[in-house]
């Protein structure tokens, strides 16, 4: 999630742990969100689980609704780094 693009109400700590457990929350067992990372310009959410598409299933209407995650890119692993990816881009 870059941060040029977010409005800068939504540029706190509470809103994106907010998101997180939202994502959480949505995926049930599925996934698990196992790495935040903030810089400057961006936030990366690192989820795992078995299926990156049934994973992205679930939390693509929160990413889609959520301000915080306006113009993410979202990058879809099927294995280990290294592995087959597919990307996408959130045009909220």
């Amino acid at each position: 999630m870059h941060g040029a693009t977010i409005d800068d109400r939504y540029k706190t700590s509470i809103e994106l742990e907010n998101l997180v457990n939202l994502l959480q929350w949505e995926m049930g067992n599925v996934g698990e969100v196992r790495e935040v990372r903030v810089d400057d310009t961006t936030a990366t959410v690192s989820i795992f689980g078995e299926s990156a598409e049934e994973m992205y299933g679930y939390v693509r209407k929160v990413l889609r609704h959520t301000s915080f995650s306006k113009n993410a890119g979202v990058v879809l692993r099927y294995g280990p780094p290294g592995s087959r990816e597919r990307r996408t881009h959130m045009a909220n």
